[in-house]
């Protein structure tokens, strides 16, 4: 599955034009199985689960070099990612997508401080902060 997704070929592009002495591909293989075996935090992943594994021989990673710097690192190119795998999923199953809307919470139902924060958001990115206001999420969703 990792190949048919092209992960690998997704996490062999530098990050930032760095060439990393770990490669992103193997963190990313790191975090996808920890998530699949025994989900928890990057510093328990660290700390507790990664050395009680024998994926630094799997993936050829040496002794010592997974700490939680790479594994947020490697979190921080969910949205790279996530658009890699929408096109990738369109590709093999031929899917569409369409935009899927979320309801903002009414701003009556909020304190004043949320109140104040709401509307100055509101006006930062241009949406209306209105009681039944709905905006794009960043997401899309098969149809």
């Amino acid at each position: 599955m990792w190949k048919q997704l092209r992960l690998d070929q997704f996490f062999e592009q530098p990050v930032d034009g760095l060439d990393a002495d770990v490669p992103l591909s193997r963190v990313a293989a790191v975090v996808a199985i920890n998530r699949l075996c025994a989900p928890g935090s990057e510093l328990a992943t660290e700390q507790r689960w990664y050395p009680a594994t024998a994926l630094d021989d799997l993936l050829e990673i040496e002794e010592g070099r997974i700490n939680d710097t790479r594994l947020y690192r490697c979190l921080d190119q969910k949205t790279k990612l996530e658009r890699h795998l929408k096109q990738r999923y369109g590709e093999l199953f031929a899917a569409e997508f369409d935009v899927l809307h979320v309801l903002r919470p009414q701003i009556s139902s909020l304190s004043p401080n949320d109140r104040e924060r709401a509307a100055q958001g509101s006006q930062q990115n241009g949406t209306s902060a209105g009681p039944h206001s709905s905006e794009a999420f960043a997401g899309e969703r098969p149809i």
